[in-house]
């Protein structure tokens, strides 16, 4: 019994690590995959917070989804105020087609 709890244990790290990093959005209240269509695990459109104006990694915990689109931020709390007004913070985003 100890052998095979185990061996998946092993499987779900192998299974786990091949799929890469991914991005999650804060959609709806609650996290779902932002996935591309090429089936990828897509970051942030932004790499500077388009709240706060701080720095956005790639990899951040910290996103919301927006018009179709993942938008980073540099903290929790810039989530919840760009959800206040998002259409104000989105728009000052550089990367954003006006």
């Amino acid at each position: 019994m100890k052998i095979f709890f185990i061996a998946v244990l092993v499987m779900a790290l192998l299974i786990g690590g091949a799929m890469g990093p991914i991005s999650y959005a804060q959609c709806g209240g609650g996290k779902s995959m932002c996935v591309s269509e090429g089936g990828m695990a897509k970051g942030p459109i932004n790499d500077e917070c388009p709240v706060m104006e701080g720095k956005v990694k790639q990899d951040t915990q910290y996103t919301a989804e927006y018009n179709g689109k993942i938008v980073g931020f540099c903290c929790a709390d810039c989530v919840k105020t760009f959800n206040t007004n998002p259409e104000k913070y989105y728009n000052s985003i550089p990367q954003v087609e006006k």
